[in-house]
């Protein structure tokens, strides 16, 4: 597998060393030759493997609403602080000492001056504050970047275009990669850079007494607020993790482009997205080296660390922010996890081990467990005890979730697509004793 990245890392080399005289034409039928031929196949592989699948669609299923992953939650936050911010702004103008001085302010560069008595800025606080986009993170993002702002479709009004989101204006918007993560920054970077001027000028006028104002105190609480969720946000979503799941991403659009027929329903892409993009389009009209250098980094970083598998221990933390129940084990190591909190326990107890790997897996069937389903030898009495034992050592929550069925049966209320492993098969090689006596 390693070798064919690597012939065809090298074959872009050659492409690269060659002296096509200025023919952009046929630099791009070799670069599309190239893809074709050497890259689809080495990716044809590669989304065979379950590590990179996971990569790929992390963005999918950690951005977006409905995750309950923390950067999710983080990007709840940041969306949050931005709507709050506007709103204090908006209540500091509506002072009328601040409205008065406001109206003295001579209109930045390109800021529409102020009219009926409203502060140049007050409308674009006002807007902001009530929110005008769907959410900061887009599935549909995925392959072309097609959300923009994600505003909500005002009836009767074509959706504005911005500069900052349109790729014919920014080649850096036209090289594949993560897109789904990089638009949530991008689109937190607008809001705070429209509201980040505003906020200095209107801060100038704060002064004297005004400056002891709660409106003008809240403002200053706001901005703080924002700035450290963008800043926690943006170390959320860069680093050496996310520059793999980038290269990951880059290797699948690519992949969706120039095979005849791609195999992507692993992807779970939101209904109605663009199943491909638009790379064909860029190197065809441009053929932009640079875009062939974003995959050819990809391949290299995939060739990179393509040899290491992620530990079970990283899958399971990665799930945990997933799935409210999770469970793990190999060779020496049990895991378990609760509302994304590792819990510590007795787990090298195979009987204790053992009972709760029924529990599990008879919640994912949604039905009970007896004696029988935790050995032969085991009696009413002793499950009874088992069960004791393992409440007292789960989080009193997950404890409470145990319950007596009657007539020596128990249960475990967890919905089963809050449980980790989601497939039975796997949820049965938990324990290798529960395994073999099923």
């Amino acid at each position: 597998m390693l070798s064919q990245l690597e012939v065809a890392c090298r074959q872009f080399e050659e492409i690269r060393k060659r002296d096509h005289g200025g023919a952009v034409g046929f630099v791009a039928r070799e670069l599309a030759g190239w893809l074709t031929k050497d890259v689809v196949p080495v990716v044809a592989q590669l989304i065979r493997r379950r590590d990179f699948q996971e990569q790929a669609r992390w963005s999918l299923e950690h951005l977006v609403a409905g995750s309950k992953a923390d950067v999710r939650r983080q990007i709840e936050a940041t969306d949050g602080a931005i709507v709050k911010h506007a709103a204090a702004l908006a209540a500091l103008a509506a002072l009328p000492a601040v409205q008065e001085r406001l109206a003295q302010l001579t209109p930045l560069p390109g800021e529409p001056s102020s009219t009926d008595g409203m502060p140049a800025g007050l409308a674009a606080v006002q807007t902001i504050s009530r929110r005008p986009w769907h959410d900061l993170a887009a599935g549909r993002d995925f392959f072309a970047r097609e959300a923009g702002l994600n505003l909500v479709p005002i009836p009767g009004q074509r959706p504005p275009q911005f500069v900052d989101f349109v790729p014919g204006f920014d080649v850096y918007l036209r090289l594949p990669g993560d897109y789904v993560a990089d638009m949530v920054l991008r689109r937190v970077k607008f809001w705070c850079e429209s509201l980040h001027p505003i906020y200095v000028r209107w801060r100038g006028v704060a002064t004297g007494p005004l400056g002891s104002e709660p409106s003008f105190q809240e403002v200053q609480k706001t901005v703080v607020s924002l700035n450290e969720h963008h800043e926690e946000l943006q170390g959320m979503l860069t680093g050496p993790a996310a520059a793999q799941r980038e290269a990951c991403a880059a290797l699948v659009q690519v992949y969706a482009e120039y095979c005849p027929k791609p195999e992507l329903q692993w992807l779970n892409l939101p209904r109605g997205s663009s199943m491909r993009g638009h790379l064909q389009h860029w190197l065809a009209q441009h053929s932009e080296i640079a875009i062939a250098d974003r995959i050819a980094g990809a391949l290299a970083r995939v060739a990179q660390g393509g040899g290491r598998q992620r530990t079970l221990a990283e899958k399971l933390q990665d799930a945990a922010q997933k799935h409210t129940l999770v469970l793990g084990a190999e060779p020496g190591h049990r895991y378990l996890f609760w509302k994304n909190e590792p819990v510590k326990g007795p787990w090298n107890q195979a009987a204790l081990w053992d009972t709760l790997c029924a529990l599990v897996l008879k919640a994912k069937r949604g039905e009970t467990i007896d004696r029988f389903d935790v050995g032969p030898k085991v009696t009413k009495h002793a499950l009874a005890c088992r069960i004791t034992r393992l409440k007292n050592v789960l989080p009193r929550e997950l404890a409470a979730r145990i319950s007596d069925a009657g007539r020596g049966t128990y249960s475990l209320d967890v919905p089963a697509d809050e449980i980790y492993p989601l497939d039975i098969d796997e949820a049965l090689s938990l324990s290798v004793a529960l395994s073999q006596k099923t």
